[in-house]
């Protein structure tokens, strides 16, 4: 499959923990193309985080005391997700996969990647999440993709941060943007 036959994403998360089982915070996710400056439509929801500790995911202390260190903006977004109407993880799980299917229908495209910073963190934690929530894998094995290799590969073209730092959505349209201008500087066009 050619790269312009791929709706591409850029996914983020915020967790409780830094291994394979953490509980997830917030998703963000943001659909772009990485030949132009063009960024689709989005997807964000903060998760209570007591529905990831009944599906058995943990918390870690070091990334909590982490957390507490971070900007008001940022605090305030993990203190949302324990409030009692926040969606529990498997509905937020489904919620997400509908968004990368529905993406994917609309664009009349055969494949997806998924973008990732990097996906052996935030891929490999919402793909064991899924599996202890029953909800299927949103992607196929072949198709996460590593924004920091790119980007690395580009020579760590700059791009400026807009948002908020640790606000999963506004790091997934960074990662976005990182992407698109690492493919501007490689040269990478449709072909």
């Amino acid at each position: 499959m050619s790269l312009a036959n791929a709706v591409h994403f850029s996914l983020d998360i915020e967790s409780l923990g830094t291994t394979v089982g953490s509980a997830i915070v917030s998703i963000g996710c943001v659909e772009f193309d990485p030949f132009s400056e063009r960024l689709g439509e989005t997807f964000y929801s903060g998760i209570n985080v007591e529905s990831c500790l009944r599906n058995g995911l943990t918390m870690d202390a070091q990334t909590v005391f982490w957390w507490l260190q971070q900007s008001d903006e940022a605090r305030k977004a993990l203190a949302d997700t324990q409030v009692k109407d926040k969606l529990l993880l498997s509905d937020v799980l489904i919620n997400f996969s509908t968004y990368l299917r529905n993406a994917l229908f609309k664009s009349a495209k055969v494949g997806q990647r998924i973008w990732a910073k990097g996906p052996s963190f935030d891929v490999s934690i919402i793909e064991h999440a899924c599996k202890e929530s029953g909800v299927p894998i949103p992607w196929k094995y072949n198709e996460p993709r590593c924004v920091r290799t790119i980007v690395e590969s580009a020579m760590d073209p700059e791009v400026k941060f807009q948002g908020i730092e640790h606000n999963a959505l506004d790091d997934a349209v960074y990662q976005a943007r990182c992407v698109q201008e690492a493919y501007r500087s490689l040269g990478i066009i449709y072909g």
